[in-house]
């Protein structure tokens, strides 16, 4: 009995209720760890032709040398964002490789924060703790994370997304910001079109029809005016996904 009173004493001293500092140190080291992890990766692995793309188009693009869709330029396969996003990060820290890894470092550690407030929100300090170790131990995240891509970004992007929009009647502001930043994410991922259409309609569920269609016209803004700025040729973007003649 003594033995079982003593368990119960040690549940009471853990209780999640009663050591919230604990819980934010958890998450803060797991920060760490995910951190860490990042910039070993980032300077071991070996270059990917994706990084290559990106990082090259990008920086003609950001520099004037051509435009994106341009005739007889780069081949503009994915939407213009994943090339110009970082584009103007190598015009704004040095052309190369390590601009672009050292940026995907800080929007991994951007999106771990908003997986943390997500979680914090939703189930609290703990799960929140859980949430970012979820990540963190997780090396096959923490790698392609490292890599300049458009994964950590769209990840970081729908992370953030989630943060403005989930709760029980956030700002509207939040909402409309929520909606703008699911057109960036098109125009960044073109594959990733359905998370605009889900995104408003779960406002309109449970925010109401103001909002939503608030969030309607914010999407739309963006989407329809990076189409305006490349208009044509943009349209190409969208050919493989119409039925084969």
């Amino acid at each position: 009995m003594k033995r079982i009173g003593s368990f119960v004493k040690v549940g009471k001293i853990f209780r999640t209720t009663s050591m919230p500092w604990l819980a934010g140190l958890l998450s803060l080291l797991g920060g760490c760890v995910y951190f860490l992890q990042s910039i070993v990766y980032a300077h071991t692995l070996a270059s990917m032709v994706d990084e290559a793309a990106y990082l090259y188009k990008g920086y003609l693009y950001a520099t004037g040398q051509y435009a994106p869709f341009q005739a007889y330029g780069p081949w503009t396969n994915k939407a213009p964002l994943s090339f110009l996003i970082y584009g103007y990060v190598q015009t704004w820290f040095g052309p190369g490789l390590r601009s672009g890894r050292y940026f995907a470092i800080f929007i991994g550690l951007l999106m771990l924060l908003g997986l943390w407030l997500v979680a914090r929100r939703l189930g609290g300090r703990w799960w929140a703790a859980l949430a970012v170790w979820a990540v963190a131990v997780n090396p096959w995240i923490v790698k392609e994370y490292s890599l300049a891509g458009t994964q950590v970004i769209v990840a970081c992007m729908l992370t953030w997304i989630m943060v403005l929009t989930l709760g029980i009647k956030p700002p509207l502001w939040q909402l409309i910001l929520g909606g703008a930043l699911s057109g960036i994410v098109i125009m960044t991922r073109q594959n990733l079109l359905p998370v605009a259409p889900f995104l408003i309609f779960y406002i309109f569920w449970q925010h109401g029809p103001k909002a939503g269609w608030l969030a309607t016209l914010a999407s739309g803004v963006v989407i329809i005016g990076i189409h305006v700025l490349f208009w044509p040729n943009i349209l190409q973007l969208w050919t493989p996904w119409l039925p084969q003649s």
